[in-house]
């Protein structure tokens, strides 16, 4: 019995992953919008598991910011505020900068490199931001890995989530692109220098320069021009 009640959980949270990657990925891509109500049912049939599972799933999706549970009304994605969007850049960017400072005893020159390659790779996708946004993650946790701090590295990692489905949209201006390249190359540059108190700090400007162009092309999308649906005006 106790085996067979093992076998049963481990199956059960299998299926819990699946439909939190799943969920996740479609907030963040937008093809679930902001305000969108969450069916469980009509979720468990799509990604063809339980009900129990995706609940889970929205639970977990609920602590990192992506979905909200209306008392009497259930989950529905979560759409952020002006002010919001500029609290979560302000606390990525503490954050961020804390974990860049613990990352740089423990680099090394292979990782420095790494982050180069990508940077070059990415150079070539002013028109995939999909693809550009995935490299801009491996970038940054190529070096917050070396901080060896993981739940400081998961809190970051929770909240660019919930702020890269606003920078999705903001990448298709071209200047934005140029402009992040070149601050992610004076990190780099930092980095080489073995410079904590300077890493940290071009980091916290690259992530202060990023909230105030999103902010900005935000106040000037109209909400019928945003795909996604998800932007709150209060």
């Amino acid at each position: 019995m106790a085996n067979e009640r093992g076998v049963q959980e481990k199956k059960s949270e299998s299926a819990k992953d699946l439909a939190v990657k799943a969920l996740r990925q479609a907030i963040l891509s937008g093809s679930l919008s902001g305000g969108h109500r969450l069916n469980q049912g009509e979720l468990a049939d799509t990604l063809g598991v339980s009900r129990m599972p995706v609940r889970e799933a929205l639970r977990q999706l609920e602590v990192e910011g992506l979905v909200v549970n209306y008392p009497h009304k259930g989950f529905e994605v979560s759409r952020l505020s002006l002010t919001e969007i500029i609290d979560i850049f302000d606390i990525r960017a503490e954050l961020e900068l804390m974990t860049t400072e613990s990352a740089i005893p423990n680099l090394t020159d292979e990782v420095c490199d790494r982050m180069e390659t990508l940077l070059s790779e990415m150079d070539r996708l002013a028109d995939n931001p999909v693809r550009w946004l995935k490299l801009n993650s491996e970038f940054h946790d190529l070096l917050y890995a070396c901080s060896q701090r993981a739940y400081l590295n998961k809190l970051i990692n929770n909240l660019r989530g919930n702020s890269e489905r606003y920078l999705r949209l903001f990448l298709t201006v071209p200047t934005y692109h140029e402009s992040a390249q070149r601050e992610h190359r004076t990190i780099v540059a930092e980095c080489r220098r073995r410079d904590p108190a300077a890493a940290g700090q071009r980091v916290r400007e690259h992530l202060i320069s990023t909230r105030d162009a999103l902010v900005a092309f935000l106040k000037e999308t109209r909400p019928e021009e945003n795909p996604f649906g998800q932007f709150k005006t209060s």
